[in-house]
């Protein structure tokens, strides 16, 4: 698309201090080329050559103003306080700016404002008003120069410097903790899943003990029942025998006579001392048996102490894995809430609403978008083809076939999964 050209012309005599001086301010001219062409190849033209009584034509700025006329800006240059105008010569695009003194500024601050205020479409306005907050500070800085001692240009200009310094200097700082503190939550939620791997091996690892421990203890507590009623059978069976001993010691008396005396009294010995033999083997056993029952189950308590030990580092790792998820999320949805421009994924089921991907450096980062029900968010499809770069800026979404005053307003920034 080609454009209009409005420029501010003066010759080169005319914005001379003396000249400047007599006339009370600068003689230029506010002319205009068609369709692209630049001012330069206007100066060429045969009428331009004959307006040529300043001496060579100085070109002071020029605006790329679209389909503008330079006649609508003549029309308020005529009707400015500090413009004067000869309507008697035949030269309709010179002026007198009053008070200008040769550089031109005050001259292009009319003009621009005649422009901002009159001509120029909304948008253009804070583009213009920056430019003059721009040319003021130049022209500060110019005066400041011209009437300070080299040390003190010299002073501020390093101060200027250090400042500026000092920002980047704070920004990459920032920019560095932002990135450690990506790399050590990566790092973190790494060490807590191994973590977790292995307090849930040493959970299964301690259940498996456990239950051994349990079948060992019902093994020995069967055992230990089994010894019990055997020396209770083997208590009875020692009376039993005891009594048959008594007996067949009465029963016998009479045989004495015939068998002797001593070896009869032998004969009983040797039964009574088999039968306490058989008493003591079945009640060490016993203990035996109890002392194994004892030591299993300090062993199962151990374990089950062991085991609820797990279970608390476990649940505190699950409290430190749910705060590092949030604090992800939360950077997540930050990084949306920041984002200038994004590059679309895919189409939604919404018809207001978006997914696309936010780069951090190389790290990407997906999110959705919904803006004002009924308006699309890419084109005129209704949906955002993959690829499609979308500019997010002042709480708008634009795409590239949009920019311009058609945005539409994000009502919703979501961390997209």
């Amino acid at each position: 698309m080609t454009t209009n050209f409005i420029y501010l012309v003066a010759g080169e005599r005319n914005i001379k201090p003396g000249a400047v001086s007599d006339s009370g301010g600068l003689y230029a001219n506010v002319g205009m080329t068609h369709n692209g062409r630049l001012p330069e190849d206007r100066f060429r033209d045969p009428d331009y050559k004959k307006k040529q009584s300043g001496g060579r034509w100085v070109l002071i700025k020029q605006w790329a103003v679209a389909d503008m006329k330079d006649h609508s800006v003549h029309n308020f240059l005529k009707r400015h306080d500090d413009v004067r105008w000869d309507q008697s010569s035949h030269n309709t695009e010179e002026f007198l700016f009053i008070g200008d003194e040769g550089d031109g500024l005050k001259a292009i601050d009319i003009i621009e404002r005649i422009m901002l205020e009159h001509l120029m479409p909304s948008f253009v306005k804070e583009m213009i008003d920056d430019n003059q907050t721009e040319l003021i500070k130049e022209r500060n800085k110019r005066e400041q120069i011209e009437n300070a001692e080299p040390w003190v240009i010299l002073q501020e200009t390093l101060t200027q410097q250090e400042e500026a310094y000092k920002t980047e200097y704070d920004k990459r700082l920032e920019a560095l903790e932002h990135d450690n503190d990506i790399h050590l939550a990566l790092k973190e939620a790494e060490l807590r899943n191994t973590v977790d791997a292995r307090l849930n091996e040493a959970m299964t690892e301690a259940k498996e003990m456990v239950e051994l421990a349990q079948k060992e203890v019902k093994t020995a507590n069967d055992t230990t029942n089994d010894l019990i009623r055997q020396r209770d059978q083997a208590l009875a069976k020692s009376k039993s025998r005891t009594r048959l001993t008594v007996l067949a010691m009465t029963l016998s008396f009479a045989c004495s006579l015939s068998l002797g005396t001593e070896a009869f009294s032998n004969m009983t010995s040797d039964k009574i001392a088999l039968a306490e033999y058989q008493i003591e083997k079945s009640n060490q056993e016993v203990l035996a048996c109890n002392d194994s029952k004892e030591t299993l189950e300090l062993n199962m308590y151990r374990l089950k102490r062991e085991n609820s030990n797990l279970k608390q580092t476990l649940s505190e790792h699950q409290q430190k894995t749910m705060k590092v998820q949030s604090a992800k999320a939360k950077l997540h949805k930050q990084i949306c809430l920041e984002a200038s421009a994004c590059e679309a994924d895919r189409p939604t089921d919404s018809r207001n609403s978006f997914v696309c991907s936010v780069y951090k450096g190389t790290t990407r980062y997906k999110c959705q978008y919904t803006v004002e029900e009924g308006m699309p968010a890419c084109g005129f499809n209704n949906h955002c083809e993959p690829n499609t770069t979308i500019t997010l800026m002042n709480g708008n979404a634009y795409s590239l076939d949009m920019l311009g005053d058609m945005g539409f307003k994000i009502v919703k920034y979501e961390a997209y999964k």
